[in-house]
C-alpha cells in the first residue's frame, strides 16, 4: 500500500485514493465541494454597503446627470433595498474611498 502524498493542486478528475482499503474518488469530493461553494457564493448574505458597492459606478452616473440621494434612496428601496439618508451618505463616502483605493 503506496503513502504518496496527494497534490491538492491536482486536477487530474480520474484520481482515486485509498483510506482504510476503501477507494476514494476525488473527483466526486472536489465536484461536490465546487458545487457547494456555487450555491453558497449565490445564497449568501450580502450587506448594504457590499451592494451600494456593486452598483457603485451607475449609482455614481445618476448622481452626476442630477440625480438627488433622495431618488437614488427611492431607486434602492424599490429594489429592496431600504436605508436612511445619513445611512446612505456613510456607506456612498466609505464606497468611495475604497474605489479610490483599488485604483
Amino acid at each position: 500500500m503506496s503513502s504518496e502524498p496527494i497534490d491538492p493542486e491536482s486536477e487530474d478528475e480520474s484520481d482515486s485514493v485509498f483510506l482504510e482499503g476503501e477507494e476514494i474518488d476525488l473527483s466526486k469530493i472536489r465536484g461536490a465541494l465546487d458545487d457547494l461553494r456555487a450555491r453558497t457564493e449565490r445564497t449568501r448574505p450580502v450587506s448594504r454597503t457590499g451592494i451600494v458597492r456593486a452598483v457603485l459606478p451607475q449609482l455614481e452616473a445618476a448622481l452626476k446627470a442630477g440625480a438627488d440621494y433622495a431618488t437614488v434612496l427611492g431607486v434602492l428601496k424599490e429594489h429592496g433595498v431600504e436605508m436612511t439618508q445619513a445611512s446612505f451618505e456613510t456607506i456612498l463616502m466609505r464606497a468611495r474611498k475604497q474605489a479610490k483605493g483599488l485604483k
